[in-house]
Formats: C-alpha cells, structure tokens, sequence
C-alpha cells in the first residue's frame, strides 16, 4: 500500500501509513525504510527520500549497500552535482 501511495506521488499519505503501522506495533525496518526510500527515489522525491533516510538513521538502522546501490543508481553517468552525491556522502560520514 505505502509503494502505490508513492508511485501516485501521495507521499504525505505513503509516510502518515508509514506512522499508522508504528502506531500499531508494526515497527519499521531497514528493509521498510529502503522499499520506502527506493519508491521516493522512482518517482525523483529526491528531498523526501533524504528526509527518509535521516529518520531511519535517527532510529538506529544503518545504510546497507541496498540503500547505497540505490542511490548510486540515481546518479547519471553525465551528472556531476547529482542531490544523491550529497546524500551519499552524509551517509558515509555517519559516525
């Protein structure tokens, strides 16, 4: 359900069923987090997908490379100043 909310680019309702589930005892993973994010990231919600991801930090799961190939799929070959490059190098700062 969270997927079809962000392929028609109802991001507010994917992360508010994101919320509702919590709320239920139905806690996110790292596995939620990169289906969410990996949604956010085909539909180009560059910024919205970044917010995702710090929340997921925040909650103690870390970057896998399933997270990290994701990005890196966002980046076109020809592009230098990609948003994803920046994303990706807050992850790896991630202390």
């Amino acid at each position: 359900m969270i997927s079809v909310h962000c392929q028609q680019g109802l991001f507010g309702k994917a992360k508010e069923l994101l919320r509702k589930m919590e709320e239920k005892g139905c806690l996110a993973n790292s596995v939620t987090y990169n289906v969410i994010v990996q949604e956010f990231l085909k539909e180009k919600a560059f910024e919205e997908a970044e917010i995702l991801l710090e929340e997921m930090i925040s909650r103690g799961f870390s970057p896998d490379s399933t997270t990290f190939e994701m990005l890196l799929n966002q980046i076109p070959s020809t592009r230098q100043d990609s948003p994803m490059q920046t994303i990706i190098q807050k992850l790896t700062n991630i202390k």
